[in-house]
């Protein structure tokens, strides 16, 4: 699963989109978020079509 997650330096891709709570980790900390007991991680992957 990590090669669908991270790009081949290690760094999320941008099409995955991680939420703690309702909250985009882009708008946190980033990848160092921290998580405490009882928070809930969403992993959403972006959809595209045309």
């Amino acid at each position: 699963m990590k090669q669908h997650l991270f790009d081949e330096n290690g760094t999320l891709r941008s099409f995955v989109n991680l939420y703690v709570g309702n909250e985009d980790i882009r708008y946190l900390e980033g990848e160092t978020t921290p998580l405490r007991p009882g928070d809930e991680l969403s992993l959403i992957p972006s959809v595209a079509g045309g």
